[in-house]
């Protein structure tokens, strides 16, 4: 039985960076959640939005808490993704993951200039380790294609895309018949 070894770096960093994606998503979806809380009407406008909102969020702020939510779960999805977790794998996570990481660095910097203590001391904190997390998830090296039971002939593709599809071949019933498909009068091989 004989084994292809893969590159070393890509198999130490396989664990660290889905490590660092499943921390990720677990901090994006507790915020997530913390907006969704913020939109049904929870008394804790004060510690959120720069520390300028009401005990609880007006009804258009309750909106964006919703909208925050709805990003912060992409975001999450996005970074799974990117670490190998689930789906397959697309040349827009990497600069997504990015972005992400940009994201949560501008935002650890507005948590920790708010007047809201909240924000300082826990969310400018949690902040910060999603950027950090996210950097580990994008700059990991891309994940192999996985082979799909369904449809092996797009792995291939996807494999060596600068290769040309194979040829098809028409199928011949046996004894020379030709197939219902073929046109009369075209020339069979």
């Amino acid at each position: 039985m004989s084994t292809v070894a893969a590159h070393p770096a890509t198999v130490r960093s396989e664990p660290v960076a889905r490590a660092a994606a499943l921390g990720v998503a677990a901090i994006c979806i507790s915020f997530a959640g913390l907006q969704i809380a913020l939109a049904a009407g929870a008394p804790l406008g004060e510690h959120v939005w720069g520390g300028s909102q009401p005990t609880v969020l007006s009804g258009s702020m309750r909106i964006v808490a919703v909208g925050a939510a709805v990003v912060l779960v992409g975001m999450a999805t996005v970074v799974t993704r990117r670490a190998g977790l689930f789906g397959r794998p697309t040349r827009w996570l990497m600069p997504a993951t990015w972005g992400v990481a940009g994201y949560f660095t501008f935002n650890t910097v507005g948590n920790l200039a708010s007047s809201s203590d909240v924000e300082r001391y826990v969310f400018g904190p949690s902040t910060a380790a999603v950027a950090a997390l996210a950097v580990v998830v994008a700059s990991r090296s891309s994940p192999e294609p996985r082979r799909s039971r369904a449809a092996p002939h797009r792995m291939a593709r996807s494999v060596n895309s600068s290769a040309a599809p194979a040829k098809t071949h028409r199928a011949r019933p046996p004894y020379g018949r030709p197939c219902p498909s073929q046109r009369i009068g075209e020339d069979n091989p």
